[in-house]
Order: structure tokens, then C-alpha cells, then sequence
């Protein structure tokens, strides 16, 4: 007997009868808002003392630094329970194919009582399912013993009378009683990444607000994986395509090896194309370049602008 685990949602015409609401996710920004240089006092008395100078020659274990570690929700749609009344209109048919070509073929119906993919509101359902979850895992923030607690806000806008351009983000910055940026976590789908500021030595923030949300989703049913978990550090792995490491006083991004291959060679493949007038590019193709390179603009947005191009080929085909 073989799973297919996919429902023909699409084919049947399910999906059709189906609504899903447009939702927000976080963006590079979002996550570079978590990461601020290398500082030898709190963020808040940083921006007390207006500036002061940062002598980056000394000893690399006196600053303070930003380090970074990554949950991970494993199986995440089956985290997420369908409701009871919708069930019986969720499933697939399953044929027992016999060899012998004479025996009549049994078949059976299996019934999703969790989120299945192909299912059209599924991402929606997780997604929102999961932001939920997040928010109670992070507790109260005014308990002083929470990792994730805060008791300012500064609002850090250019133009204002307290913006400091020597940081330039982030521009909310959420501030423990100590006047430290507080312990702070962003979520992709099923993609968390948490941020904690510390010395070298001394208690690791980033650690125990991993150690916080793993604990805490566990016990709701919500699987921090733990094959997945990337431990904090300095230099961190990807998250959403994005790389951004501290382990220099001043943090930097990046992209993949990967994702920047790939794009250098569709992007050679088209004008290479452009220069054959037999040449042609499929719609879909051309979407998927220029999918990818909105999202390597993340990183280098200098670029982003000649995208232009991509979007009216795309739809070059409309009236106009």
C-alpha cells in the first residue's frame, strides 16, 4: 500500500469553492531589524551618550554582539488540525491495483484530519495557526523573567530629534530595563529565527529565548524540531534566502552561492537568447528569473530597478 499524501485539490475542483485572504510575511528588513554592531554598553546608553566613539581595536570579547540561532516547525501543516466539519469534505480515494488482471480492484477513502498540502486555505490556516502560537510562547512582556520582555520603545525615525545615523536601523527599537535591545524572534512559515545580545562569556540571550520557544511550542503539540535547530552564532546559516553574519563590528548580509549561481546563469541564458532572433523564452521561465531576483534584491536592492525589464515582458501581452 502506498500514501500519495497530496489530494488532488486542483483537478477536482475543490480549490475552486475555497476563499484565502492575502497575509503579510517578514521580509529581510524584518530580520536585519534584530541586529545592531558591536557596542561596549547597552543600545540605550549608546544612545544617551550620543555616539560616543567605538575603539574597535581592543579586545573583541569587551562588545557586546548580536548572535543568532534557528527553530525549526517540523511536518508544520500537520501541527494544524482541520475542523471537525470540514473533514469529510477533505480526503483522497485510494485504489488497491491487483497484477493479475482479474480480481476485483478494491478501493478505499482516507480522510485528512490535519492541513494538507494542495489544499488552498492550508498556508493561510498554518501560517496564522503559527503566529499564534509564537505570540503565546513569548509571554507576557512586561514579566521581568520572560527572555522576551521589553519595558521602552524608542522610536528611532530619521529626521526626528533622537535618530542616530551611525545606527541607521533598527528604526522601532524595543528596549529592555537594563536598556538593552531586547531578545527578539521573526518567523517565515515555519522558520524561526531568534536574536539575543551578549557578551562573550556571559549569559546568552539568544540561547534562552531558543531555549524558551522550543520548550514552550513542545508542550502546546508544536514541533520544534530538533534535527533542524541551528544553535546561535555569530554566522548564522540562511534564513529565507537571507545571510547576515556579526561576527565583524559591523553586521553584513548576503545571498546564497546557490541562489547567485543560478541567477547569473538565467540571466546569461536570456541574452545569450536576446542576440538568436529565433530565440524565445517561456512565460513561466522568464516568471521564475524574475521571482529569483526580487528576492537577491532583498540583499542588493541597487539592482531592483532593472527588473523593470522582466514585469513588462511579462505583460506585454495585455492592451497598452
Amino acid at each position: 500500500m502506498h500514501y500519495l499524501g497530496r489530494p488532488m485539490c486542483m483537478g477536482n475542483g475543490h480549490n475552486a469553492t475555497l476563499w484565502a485572504p492575502g497575509f503579510m510575511l517578514p521580509t529581510a528588513l524584518d530580520t536585519e531589524d534584530r541586529v545592531v554592531k558591536w557596542l561596549t554598553m547597552s543600545v540605550g546608553e549608546y544612545l544617551q551618550q550620543r555616539s560616543p566613539v567605538m575603539d574597535y581595536t581592543q579586545d573583541p570579547s569587551t562588545f557586546i554582539k548580536t548572535k543568532q540561532g534557528d527553530i525549526d516547525v517540523g511536518q508544520h501543516f500537520n501541527n494544524f488540525r482541520c475542523h471537525p466539519i470540514d473533514q469529510h469534505t477533505l480526503g483522497v480515494r485510494y485504489i488497491y491495483t491487483n497484477n493479475d488482471e482479474v480480481s476485483e480492484e478494491r478501493e478505499a477513502w482516507f480522510r485528512f484530519n490535519y492541513l494538507s498540502f494542495g489544499n488552498r486555505c492550508s498556508l493561510y490556516k498554518a501560517v496564522q495557526g503559527e503566529s499564534r502560537t509564537i505570540e503565546f510562547c513569548k509571554g507576557n512582556p512586561k514579566d521581568l523573567k520572560n527572555e522576551f520582555q521589553f519595558s521602552t520603545c524608542h522610536l528611532h525615525l530619521p529626521c526626528s530629534m533622537k535618530y542616530d545615523p551611525s545606527i541607521p536601523i533598527p528604526r522601532v527599537m524595543l528596549l529592555q530595563k537594563d536598556k538593552e535591545l531586547a531578545t527578539g524572534e521573526e518567523t517565515f512559515v515555519d522558520d524561526c529565527r531568534v536574536a539575543g545580545r551578549a557578551k562573550e562569556g556571559e549569559f546568552d540571550h539568544a540561547r534562552a529565548g531558543c531555549k524558551q520557544l522550543k520548550s514552550r511550542m513542545n508542550s502546546l503539540g508544536n514541533q520544534a524540531d530538533d534535527r533542524k535547530y541551528r544553535q546561535q552564532s555569530l554566522r548564522p546559516g540562511a534564513w529565507s534566502g537571507l545571510i547576515i553574519h556579526t561576527d565583524t563590528p559591523f553586521p553584513w548580509r548576503s545571498t546564497t552561492a546557490k541562489k547567485w549561481t543560478k541567477f547569473r546563469k538565467w540571466l546569461q541564458g536570456i541574452r545569450d537568447l536576446a542576440f538568436d532572433h529565433n530565440g524565445f523564452i517561456l512565460t513561466a521561465d522568464l516568471r521564475s528569473v524574475a521571482g529569483l531576483g526580487v528576492n537577491v534584491t532583498k540583499v542588493y536592492p541597487w539592482g531592483r530597478c532593472y527588473l523593470k525589464g522582466f514585469f513588462n515582458a511579462l505583460e506585454a501581452w495585455r492592451w497598452g
